[in-house]
C-alpha cells in the first residue's frame, strides 16, 4: 500500500476541521493541492503553483490569515520543520536595470517561521548590485540557515538569501565519480593538484573537489552570504577553510592541508592575478568549474589561463540550452540532442578562439551531460573541455 502524501493529508483535515465552506466549495477546493515538495532538515519548500492557490495564496480572500496559519502549522507538525516556504523563479533582475548577478531568491514567500530578523540585519536587501556595496552590519546568526546532505557531503543555506538546486546532486555525483576514475587511472592525483571554482556559490561543486582530495580548491563568489554558507558547511564536512588569504600569508604548497577551500569574496575577473601571485603556493591547477547559468561565458577566458600550462586539464562548463521543438512531438528527443551538439560545438569554437590567442593548447569536446530540465525548452547541460599540456620543447 503506497504511503500517503502528507501534504495531501494535511490538506483534507484543514479543510475538514479548520476552516468553514460550503459542501459545493468543498468538492472544487478538495482536489486543488500540489502534492510535490522539497524536505530540507528544518525546512520545507513547496512549489510555486501554491501562490494561486484559492485558499492558500498570500492574496486569498476565502479564508482569513488566522486559518491560513493553522494550515501552516499542520504542515509544520507533520513535517517536523520550523520554517516553510513557497518556491519562485530566481528573478534575472534585482531592481529596475539591476541584473540579480547574485542570483538571490528574493521572491520566495515565507509562509511558517521567521527567516529574518530585519530589525537586527543593519541595511537590509543591500547587495554588491548597488555600486558594489555591502551591508553595513551583516548579522548573519539572525537569518535562518537549512541544511541537507548529497552524496555524504552537508551543504549550508540562507534560503531567503541565497538560492540551492536540489537537481544539482546528480551532477555531484557524477563529478565525484569522475574525480574518482581520473585518480584510479593516475590521470590526476587529487593531492598533488588543485582546482578553481569560479561561481563557488555555497559550495556546490567545490565541495566535491575537496571530498575527493585534491590538496586546494580555489572559489570565487561575490555572494557575502554563499561565503558564509560554504564557510558553515566546511565544519560537518570538515574541510579546512580560509577567506581571501594574501599570498605571502600562505604555507608552501606541501604543507597544506588536503580538501582546503581558499574562498575569494570578490567578481572572478581577479582569478587570474590572484592565482599568478600564488604560483608555488598552491599545486597545479587542473580542474576549473564554470557554474554559472544561464551563461558563464564571461569566465572561459579567465579558465583557459589559470588551468595549469604544461600539465593537461578540464573546464565543466554549465549552460542552458534551448531547444527548438517543433508540431512533431515524437522527434523531441532527437531536436534536444541536435540542440545540445550545436552548443557544445559553439562553445568549443569560442574557447579555440580564446586559446588561439593565449597559448594555442588543444581544446576538445569531451563529455556532455544533461543535468536537469527547466520545462520542454530549456535543458541544463554541463560540458566538459579538455585542455592539452603546452608541449615545451
Amino acid at each position: 500500500m503506497p504511503k500517503p502524501n502528507l501534504i495531501e493529508t494535511t490538506y483534507h483535515d484543514w479543510l475538514n476541521e479548520d476552516i468553514r465552506i460550503s459542501g459545493s466549495d468543498y468538492a472544487d477546493f478538495n482536489g486543488q493541492i500540489s502534492k510535490s515538495y522539497v524536505h530540507y532538515d528544518n525546512f520545507l519548500l513547496l512549489p510555486a503553483t501554491l501562490l494561486s492557490h484559492p485558499l492558500l495564496s498570500p492574496a486569498c480572500k476565502r479564508c482569513s490569515k488566522d486559518e491560513q496559519e493553522r494550515f501552516w502549522i499542520r504542515v509544520s507538525k507533520a513535517f517536523g520543520v520550523s520554517h516553510i516556504a513557497i518556491n519562485a523563479p530566481i528573478p534575472s533582475m534585482a531592481r529596475a536595470s539591476c541584473p540579480n548577478i547574485l542570483r538571490s531568491p528574493s521572491k520566495l514567500v515565507a509562509v511558517h517561521g521567521v527567516f529574518e530578523d530585519l530589525s537586527l540585519l543593519g541595511v537590509p536587501n543591500v547587495d554588491r548590485n548597488d555600486k558594489g556595496g555591502t551591508p553595513a552590519l551583516i548579522a548573519f546568526d539572525k537569518v535562518f540557515w537549512t541544511s541537507c546532505k548529497q552524496n555524504l557531503i552537508t551543504q549550508i543555506w540562507a534560503p531567503s538569501r541565497t538560492m540551492f538546486s536540489q537537481g544539482n546532486v546528480i551532477e555531484k555525483r557524477r563529478l565525484l565519480d569522475l574525480l574518482k576514475e581520473d585518480e584510479e587511472t593516475a590521470t590526476i592525483i587529487p593531492s598533488l593538484s588543485s582546482a578553481v571554482d569560479l561561481y563557488a556559490g555555497i559550495g556546490y561543486f567545490a565541495f566535491c573537489y575537496a571530498k575527493a582530495g585534491f590538496r586546494t580548491v580555489l572559489c570565487w563568489e561575490l555572494n557575502e552570504w554563499s561565503v558564509e554558507g560554504m564557510r558553515r558547511g566546511s565544519i560537518p564536512n570538515r574541510f579546512s577553510f580560509s577567506t581571501g588569504p594574501d599570498s605571502a600569508e600562505l604555507p608552501d604548497r606541501l604543507d597544506r592541508p588536503i580538501g582546503e577551500l581558499l574562498s575569494f569574496h570578490e567578481d572572478n575577473n581577479f582569478a587570474i592575478e590572484r592565482i599568478r601571485a600564488l604560483a608555488g603556493k598552491v599545486m597545479p591547477i587542473r580542474h576549473v568549474n564554470c557554474g554559472l547559468l544561464p551563461s558563464s561565458q564571461d569566465s572561459w577566458n579567465t579558465a583557459l589561463q589559470v588551468l595549469d600550462h604544461k600539465l593537461e586539464g578540464w573546464i565543466h562548463v554549465h549552460d542552458n540550452v534551448d531547444i527548438r521543438i517543433g508540431s512533431d512531438s515524437s522527434a523531441k528527443y532527437a531536436e534536444q540532442e541536435r540542440c545540445i551538439a550545436e552548443k557544445g560545438l559553439l562553445i568549443l569554437g569560442k574557447l579555440r578562439t580564446l586559446e588561439a590567442t593565449y597559448l594555442g593548447r588543444s581544446v576538445m569536446l569531451g563529455r556532455t551531460f544533461k543535468v536537469k530540465s527547466f520545462g520542454p525548452r530549456v535543458v541544463h547541460v554541463v560540458f566538459d573541455f579538455k585542455v592539452d599540456g603546452q608541449i615545451v620543447s
